[in-house]
């Protein structure tokens, strides 16, 4: 079959609460799992989770269309066959969801966030989402994954945004507060799980575009300086956080290190790092209006072109002789990195925290007051000792200037 026979895009169709349930009725009675709480949504080259899950069942997307006609069938590149898959990980029960439905394909924003819906009518209480993202800022390289714990919506229009049209009640208000979108509990696990396993994990803002092309120098330095913060001493850590970052992975990769206590006092500095890409964030809004806790996972496939020149360590002069041949280097030596090191790190985040969501079925930690404090209070030290200085110093110059005035006042009497 042709893909452009099996793509329909949709952009006025509008989808009631009986169609969720309605295909929620469809796969519960294609699956012999129990029913799942956790929901896992797989981004771009993520097939590798695909392996860990055991007893797996497929139902294809173009197989609920004899549920529902209208509904999203796969994607419009060529290799990619979008399916629920229902399964289990480590014994827990679980539905992943490979695949999922993009702005630039034609589709509304209403119809790439429907899925969470149907999720949501199947009983899931967490939802994991992963993507494929662009890192902006210097810090990020690619291989690296990102905990994203806020986001930026650059299509923020009343006809792209995910719950503009009829509000159903049973799934949210009408007007949705978005002020903790990703559920700091889940944040906390991740971060203890990525530490337990030894992997870096960065945290970040993702800044949503409809895409499909990529960014332009201008707006990927507009896009920087709108989501970044550098100021003060936070510039100065910045600065040297990126002087050093090694290039070697073994060396980055290493939780606890200086680079890593870095990043943890950036963050509470409100310098976070900053990725782009073209999905997700519909899903996110979706979730948290039906009521779902929502973790975010990016994996950084692409950066900046100045960080990769850096990266793959490219001569300047090479790549000013022969650019053509520096980027096709560039652009392999990307695809190998990326398959090599954002996967494995992925499917063994995703692994631990399946296990532990399943073993806390609900995970209703509290707000660990003393972990806070204790990386609060350093800052807090830091800003305040800034505006001490900054007073002080203005206090002395201020009082200069009188005194130099009073001064040449007495000389001319």
């Amino acid at each position: 079959m042709d893909v452009q026979d099996n793509f329909r895009p949709i952009r006025e169709k509008i989808y009631r609460l009986e169609d969720a349930r309605k295909i929620a009725d469809f796969l519960r009675s294609c699956s012999s799992h129990p029913a799942p709480e956790i929901a896992i949504v797989l981004g771009s080259r993520l097939q590798a989770f695909e392996q860990v899950i055991e007893a797996p069942e497929k139902i294809y997307y173009h197989d609920i269309q004899a549920v529902l006609p209208s509904f999203p069938t796969c994607s419009t590149e060529i290799g990619k066959e979008g399916a629920f898959i229902f399964g289990s990980v480590d014994g827990i029960s679980v539905l992943v969801m490979q695949g999922r439905f993009h702005m630039y394909e034609g589709h509304s924003s209403q119809a790439t966030a429907f899925p969470v819906r149907v999720i949501k009518e199947l009983g899931v209480q967490t939802l994991i989402l992963t993507n494929a993202a662009r890192g902006l800022s210097p810090t990020l390289e690619i291989g690296d994954v990102m905990l994203v714990v806020d986001h930026y919506n650059t299509e923020r229009g009343s006809e792209t945004h995910p719950l503009a049209g009829i509000n159903v009640e049973h799934w949210g208000p009408r007007f949705l507060r978005c002020d903790s979108l990703y559920d700091y509990n889940l944040r906390r696990l991740a971060r203890q799980i990525a530490k337990e396993k030894r992997i870096t994990l960065k945290q970040g803002g993702y800044i949503f575009v409809s895409g499909p092309s990529y960014e332009t120098p201008m707006e990927e330095e507009g896009l920087r300086n709108l989501c970044e913060k550098r100021r003060g001493w936070g510039r100065l850590l910045m600065h040297v956080r990126h002087w050093l970052s090694p290039r070697d992975s073994a060396a980055r990769d290493h939780p606890g290190g200086l680079v890593d206590r870095l990043d943890r006092i950036l963050n509470h500095f409100g310098m976070h790092d900053t990725a782009v890409g073209m999905s997700t964030v519909p899903e996110v809004l979706v979730a948290e209006h039906c009521g779902l806790k929502v973790l975010v996972l990016s994996g950084i496939y692409h950066v900046t072109q100045e960080n990769t020149v850096k990266l793959t360590a490219i001569p300047h002069y090479e790549y000013k002789t022969h650019k053509r041949v520096a980027f096709e280097m560039t652009r392999r030596r990307e695809e190998e990195y990326r398959q090599s090191q954002v996967a494995p790190k992925m499917t063994a985040l995703l692994r631990g925290l399946v296990r532990a969501l399943g073993d806390t079925s609900d995970i209703a930690m509290d707000y660990d007051v003393a972990d806070i404090a204790r990386w609060r209070f350093p800052t807090t030290l830091c800003v305040s000792w800034h505006r001490l200085i900054l007073g002080s110093t203005s206090v002395a110059l201020a009082l200069g200037l009188l005194f130099t005035a009073l001064e040449e006042r007495r000389r001319r009497r």
